[in-house]
């Protein structure tokens, strides 16, 4: 499964919007509120609309009517939500390039699957193949939210039909991890493979280790009954690492075993074999930014094939792209250039950051000491006027600062010695004025 385009008519803030997308890796960037986790959750639902064919029951993902655009009314004082709600996807699944459709009409409807047809008759006749023991393989579905290391997936209800292969579709689009499933099958899988070979296990290690920065070694302490991870020559529990490295290990071994799960047949070629699409929100969140810069390559170099959706707000993650084309910028149109591009160019460029070098704070009280300087050396008048009041110095330079009435005066009480010379500088122009 490849998603080629994604149109999205009245879904949270997009009223009627086209996306094109790279068959790899797609980075979506944007100010906060501009829709990038609501394109992660659109294309949710388009690619659940996989697991309608399905005889074993999978968590598919409907439109709700929290998804609906809202849109205000002022002259009513009163809003509304605006339907119909639509998500057309096409794709390229198995060699076949499929359009369809899902939509919520009204508040009182549920999602329609009526032009949703063709991608169900496919998944229906693929469900029938590996029922019938045919080796197909099947993508990969997975969604992986910003709440995936606080809270646990709902419970599905018992599957209708055991087939351990279909397993690999659970909770795909819950948007959370499953960490007990995956420290329950490492457990279990590192006993067996001390006594003999388990290829499955290796694959799920050597997919964490690829992407886990500086680490070395996994394995499950028997005596502490818990997974420790080697790191820089030092062992580490599970439960012990930043949030950081728990975040990527778990995402990189949920998506290792699902893949594993859905596709035992490629042995150990199903890493670089596997295809589908994973999408994951804020992949940077709790990364240094030495490790934001090599995640995406990690990322790539362990599922090649994988076709990957990712929101970030870090240049890092942008200058690590191999092309424009992979960037979707929610920000404006502008077309980018991010060969060779500096994390300057970039936070100009693309996020149209204007101060980088300097914090704003720098250059607010930067721009206040200008004017504070400017108005002592050019308004000869004012100066005069001030020269001649009856009023202490200090007096005067309070007046004078209260007319200047530029609050980031008050920058300066942080820094004494530029505050002190400042002062300096007033009451000589000051006097400057009073012996004319």
């Amino acid at each position: 499964m490849i998603i080629k385009q994604l149109h999205l008519e009245n879904f949270r803030n997009f009223t009627g919007n086209e996306f094109k997308f790279h068959d790899q890796f797609n980075l979506i960037i944007g100010i906060n509120s501009t829709g990038k986790t609501a394109i992660l959750e659109a294309l949710s639902i388009a690619a659940a609309s996989w697991f309608l064919g399905l005889k074993e029951k999978a968590d598919s993902r409907h439109i709700r009517k929290e998804d609906v655009t809202y849109i205000w009314n002022n002259a009513e004082n009163s809003g509304f939500f605006n339907y119909p709600c639509k998500i057309t996807a096409t794709a390229f699944i198995y060699e076949n390039q499929i359009t369809w459709q899902r939509s919520l009409e009204s508040s009182h409807g549920r999602t329609t699957q009526k032009h949703a047809a063709k991608i169900v008759e496919l998944s229906k006749h693929i469900d029938e193949e590996i029922r019938n023991q045919q080796p197909v393989t099947l993508p990969i579905i997975s969604y992986y939210g910003t709440e995936r290391l606080w809270q646990d997936p709902r419970q599905m209800e018992p599957k209708r039909v055991s087939n351990t292969r279909f397993d690999g579709y659970s909770n795909s689009v819950d948007s959370r991890i499953d960490k007990n499933k995956f420290i329950s099958w490492f457990r279990k899988n590192y006993l067996v493979s001390l006594a003999e070979d388990r290829p499955s296990f290796e694959q799920v290690k050597t997919a964490i280790l690829l992407n886990i920065e500086c680490a070395i070694d996994i394995k499950y302490d028997v005596d502490i009954e818990e997974i420790v991870v080697c790191i820089d020559n030092r062992w580490i529990l599970l439960s012990q690492l930043s949030d950081g490295y728990r975040s990527v290990l778990f995402i990189i071994a949920d998506i290792a075993l699902k893949a594993i799960t859905l596709n035992p047949h490629l042995g150990d070629k199903v890493l670089e074999e596997i295809k589908g699409v994973v999408l994951i929100d804020e992949l940077d969140m709790h990364l240094h930014p030495r490790w934001q810069q090599t995640i995406i390559d990690s990322i790539r170099k362990t599922f090649p094939k994988i076709q990957f959706f990712v929101t970030t707000h870090s240049p890092f993650l942008i200058q690590s792209l191999h092309s424009e084309d992979e960037l979707i910028s929610l920000d404006n149109n502008i077309e980018y250039t991010l060969s060779n591009k500096s994390i300057n160019d970039i936070a100009r460029d693309v996020q149209n950051i204007e101060t980088f070098e300097y914090s704003l704070r720098y250059k607010k009280a930067k721009e206040a000491a200008r004017e504070f300087l400017n108005k002592i050396q050019t308004d000869n008048e004012y100066m005069d006027e001030l020269a001649h009041l009856n009023l202490s110095p200090s007096e005067k330079l309070e007046k004078f600062k209260h007319d200047l009435a530029n609050p980031n005066i008050e920058l300066f009480a942080e820094n004494p010695a530029y505050q002190a010379f400042l002062e300096m500088q007033f009451l000589k122009g000051l006097i400057d004025h009073e012996t004319r």
